[in-house]
């Protein structure tokens, strides 16, 4: 899985009626950035409680082993949540590697959903981290859009389609009078109505597709020789 399609899966876990779920947050904003988690989530019920969690995503076993290596790195956000989560494309992360304070999110292929392996401890904050909240608030306004542009957008789409709409339109109806203007053109020449005679233009065009190819011609031909034929035997019998 993507780390898209485990951000989207996080989704039923913690739905938006109840969290800001938002995607890659920094732990500080301008030259303090030095390090990312893949999401982060804010409750928003305070009867719940009002508490972070951050996500770091791992798609396959090797790249759990590189984090393990060094989890030092993610303590630089890790230490600025409420709960800190380790989510797996599967399931390669035993629960006997993880470090502690950690906890365990697998997706479940046969379940099709993030099975909770391991629970994440309570951290204490101590207090609001500024920078991490600029670096917080920047990706939420990149993520988000005001109502106002998605107006806009789509009624931008919607005449685009509208005009598409028309070009398409003009063109059939061009189509269209080429047609009509042919057929008047043959009908015409021929003196042939095709709606009128022959159960429709489908005989006609079978006709028509006879002369083209000679067909009449050969049949014209070959009755010629068959009566002179006739005509031969006919004369040979009276001299007989």
């Amino acid at each position: 899985m993507t780390e898209f399609e485990l951000f989207q899966a996080l989704r039923p876990l913690y739905p938006a009626a109840e969290y800001a779920l938002l995607p890659q947050v920094a732990n500080a904003t301008g030259q303090g950035n030095k390090r990312h988690c893949d999401a982060l989530a804010l409750s928003l019920w305070p009867s719940r409680g009002l508490h972070l969690s951050g996500f770091e995503m791992k798609s396959y076993r090797g790249d759990w082993l590189r984090e393990l290596r060094n989890p030092e790195k993610a303590e630089e956000i890790a230490s600025k949540v409420n709960f800190w989560w380790m989510v797996a494309s599967g399931p390669f992360v035993p629960i006997e590697e993880l470090p502690p304070g950690w906890g365990l999110l697998t997706w479940d292929a046969k379940a099709g959903k993030l099975v909770k392996v391991k629970a994440a401890p309570f951290r204490e904050v101590d207090k609001l981290d500024l920078p991490f909240l600029a670096a917080a608030l920047r990706q939420a306004q990149e993520v988000c859009t005001p109502d106002g542009a998605l107006a806009a957008e789509f009624k931008k789409g919607y005449n685009q389609g509208l005009k598409d709409g028309q070009v398409a339109l003009d063109y059939e109806q061009q189509q269209a009078q080429e047609i009509a203007q042919s057929v008047k053109d043959f009908e015409k020449a021929s003196g042939i109505k095709i709606r009128d005679r022959w159960q429709g233009g489908k005989e006609i065009g079978k006709a028509v597709a006879d002369v083209m190819a000679g067909t009449l011609v050969n049949r014209q031909r070959a009755l010629v020789q068959i009566a002179q034929l006739i005509l031969k035997d006919f004369g040979d019998g009276e001299e007989d």
